[in-house]
């Protein structure tokens, strides 16, 4: 069996391996797609993921059902990690996440949670997706009560944000494990918002990306302690649905995914008459750079201890018996001698 990445157009030819939501995506070219090819050069298999969303996701996998619990499928999901791992690596990115997202209660999600748990990926605790469209986002009160006052200075799109500023934020974050890090690609531009009260320093942003149904889902929410108390949600959704509603119909559905329980609170307050649609689970993998972009000296780990972990598939493992009692990978961040953001010393 080979696995590589094939065309959009081969993609199509095994549709019946896609989720319905890609492959009636008039846009194919801005995904990417790989096969599990037999000798006879059939396709039997199929991974979608979308290469341009923060934290690339996996969109739809696929296999033949009389190739499915024979390993197949993981050493699909491995090439493609792979190939995405190197990929990063050749843009010079610092790290780089993949994840894959489903809806809890269904028949099929705990096979998916075994599956991706089964190759490294980690599994996040459920979160309520919260959905309304534009026209009911506008008769909010939220909207009503900060249209009565006048919006502070700083608001502004993703477009309008420079390079620097949007790279300082992104290392900031990582470095306190609030995010895995914001790159332009995959967000809404016109209406994914952020809070600068100063040039150059970010106070707040409202991430949007736009799904291959045309709704709007927020990514991520972020506050400062000081801004917090300056009603900066409540001006950022302002700015965001202002601009949407200039660009999309008033159908178009606006979404919230509740990854922190503070979310979920806030969510709640500002809109007390929503109500969860669906819970969805998270699945995420964090790669480290690509081969070509890795310092010349490996690190060396000689004693495992909670400052010099190293996970048992690890490329610096070496061979040695060496791994976390929680999790399976880290990030950049600690075979570079930085702490782990997802290891818990509890």
């Amino acid at each position: 069996m080979e696995y590589k990445m094939i065309s959009p157009e081969a993609a199509l030819s095994v549709k019946q391996f896609l989720y319905p939501g890609v492959a009636e995506d008039p846009d194919l070219s801005k995904f990417f797609f790989y096969g599990a090819i037999k000798d006879d050069g059939g396709l039997t298999g199929l991974l979608a993921l979308d290469p341009a969303l923060n934290g690339m996701r996996i969109l739809s996998i696929g296999m033949s059902p009389d190739f499915c619990g024979k390993g197949y499928g993981s050493a699909l999901l491995e090439a493609a990690v792979r190939d995405v791992e190197k990929k990063a690596g050749e843009k010079e990115n610092s790290g780089i996440t993949v994840r894959a997202e489903f809806v809890q209660r269904t028949d099929e999600a705990k096979k998916l949670s075994d599956f991706f748990e089964k190759n490294a990926f980690l599994l996040e605790e459920a979160c309520p997706f919260y959905r309304m469209t534009l026209l009911e986002a506008g008769d909010t009160e939220l909207i009503r009560k900060a249209e009565k006052k006048e919006k502070p200075a700083g608001l502004v799109s993703l477009k309008e944000v420079s390079d620097k500023a949007l790279k300082n934020f992104s290392n900031r974050v990582i470095n306190k494990g609030l995010y895995p890090g914001i790159r332009r690609e995959g967000l809404e531009e016109n209406v994914s918002i952020f809070y600068m009260p100063e040039k150059d320093e970010i106070e707040g942003c409202l991430l949007f990306e736009k799904e291959t149904d045309g709704s709007l889902i927020n990514t991520w929410l972020y506050v400062s302690k000081e801004a917090l108390p300056k009603m900066t949600f409540q001006y950022m959704f302002l700015e965001a649905y202002e601009r949407a509603v200039k660009i999309y119909p008033q159908e178009t559905g606006v979404g919230f995914l509740a990854y922190e329980k503070e979310s979920d609170r806030m969510i709640l307050r500002e809109f007390p008459k929503i109500r969860p649609e669906s819970e969805i689970c998270t699945c995420v993998r964090a790669l480290v750079m690509g081969e070509n972009e890795r310092g010349q000296d490996d690190p060396v780990f000689e004693e495992i201890s909670l400052e010099n972990m190293c996970c048992k598939d690890c490329i610096y493992n070496k061979g040695k018996v060496m791994e976390c009692d929680k999790y399976s990978v880290k990030s950049d961040a600690v075979l570079e001698g930085g702490s782990c953001l997802y290891f818990d010393e509890d």
